[in-house]
């Protein structure tokens, strides 16, 4: 690292008076770090010489004649060109220590004067980073087909990557992106499957300003920008067509690509983006069956005063097929109880159970569910309460 403006230079008293011609050795040593050119000791009516260490070493000791008489308050400035830090640096602590003779300089022996300065060079990451979770809510006045306040885009959260200007470089400058990395990508997982929706980082909270484009993979499950994303940007999802807004947590992670010879590589920043939640009901059913031999039924309650509408979607087993029914779509009577039948709200391919989420357009409070399964053999049935 270049000590340029001299940010790197060490001082401290002396701590012992001189007469005039006298000597005494000074040994400054560091951790973490060796010098990476020969360094220079200067401090008023006296010169100094390298006695011992200095260029690529962790220690350097000045012989220091006084021209004078100096008083023990008189500083000492220890400065190289450039300092070489480890890789696995943690930051550098420096120790000058004032000695009679040389032999004690070199073995640190009985010491005249000790000053320890701590972290005087410390590694931080050139890079400020966050992310700022929000939540975009689907609404249920529009059937979970539209977010709050009638919007078809709402921001689910945001991402921020900016160079901390505070932090130098290996040039002793401020630290530019430059200086840390040549490109970033974005990931984000969650549930991208929306049908006809379009995902992308923009640069309001409001989903305007400039775009970066994010690229939804084959699975769903993720998307990702493939190029550096802007200093602070929100994850923007825009529905088109009439699909129900699925509920999900957004997950990031921002991987940089280093600069050709990096002293400390940018590691990946990872976290929570935001959310999609919907303000009306949503209710998990685990295990939905349609064997031959049993007879399984949803049972919804709406204890509101309005009809209100209702949706099921299905996660099936991997390599399993689950269609909607003609009862995986309606509506709940006011003041009503509505009964299912499991066969009658999908049609499982490759085996006869899957997983179901029920989104229902009404208050939370409104609403109850269960789940009843009849053995067709011996009438017994087992009941399961859902909300």
């Amino acid at each position: 690292m270049v000590n340029a403006a001299n940010l790197l230079d060490i001082q401290s008293k002396i701590g012992v008076g001189m007469n005039n011609a006298q000597k005494l050795f000074v040994r400054v040593d560091l951790t973490n770090a060796v010098f990476g050119a020969a360094p220079t000791l200067t401090s008023a009516t006296s010169t100094s010489t390298i006695a011992q260490g200095g260029a690529d070493s962790a220690y350097v000791i000045f012989e220091v004649t006084a021209s004078a008489s100096k008083p023990q308050t008189d500083t000492a400035t220890v400065a190289a060109a450039s300092y070489k830090l480890h890789n696995n640096f943690a930051g550098s602590n420096v120790t000058f220590t004032v000695y009679e003779t040389l032999t004690a300089a070199v073995n640190s022996g009985t010491a005249l004067y000790t000053k320890s300065l701590a972290n005087v060079v410390t590694v931080g990451s050139g890079l400020k980073q966050a992310y700022t979770a929000g939540t975009a809510v689907a609404d249920v006045e529009a059937a979970f087909k539209k977010f709050t306040s009638n919007a078809l885009t709402a921001a689910a959260g945001q991402l921020s990557s900016t160079v901390d200007g505070t932090t130098y470089s290996q040039a002793g400058t401020a630290t530019v992106a430059a200086d840390i990395y040549t490109a970033g990508d974005v990931k984000i997982t969650g549930d991208f499957g929306l049908t006809g929706a379009t995902y992308a980082l923009r640069q309001n909270a409001d989903c305007t300003g400039g775009t970066t484009a994010l690229t939804v993979a084959g699975d769903k499950k993720s998307a990702s920008t493939g190029a550096a994303m802007g200093a602070n940007e929100y994850l923007c999802v825009t529905v088109t067509g009439t699909p129900v807004i699925p509920e999900t947590t957004y997950t990031g992670s921002i991987t940089y690509t280093a600069i050709a010879t990096p002293s400390f590589a940018p590691a990946a920043f990872n976290g929570t983006v935001g959310t999609i939640s919907r303000n009306g009901t949503t209710i998990q059913v685990p295990y939905v069956s349609t064997f031959s031999d049993y007879n399984q039924r949803l049972v919804l309650v709406n204890r509101g005063s309005a009809d209100v509408a209702y949706s099921v979607t299905f996660t099936p087993e991997v390599g399993v097929t689950a269609t909607a029914g003609t009862a995986a779509a309606g509506t709940l009577k006011a003041n009503s109880t509505t009964i299912l039948s499991a066969k009658d709200v999908v049609t499982i391919t490759g085996a006869t159970r899957t997983a179901a989420t029920v989104a229902i357009v009404s208050a939370s409070a409104n609403i109850d569910a269960a789940t009843t399964m009849v053995n067709l053999s011996d009438k017994s049935t087992d009941t399961v309460k859902l909300k």
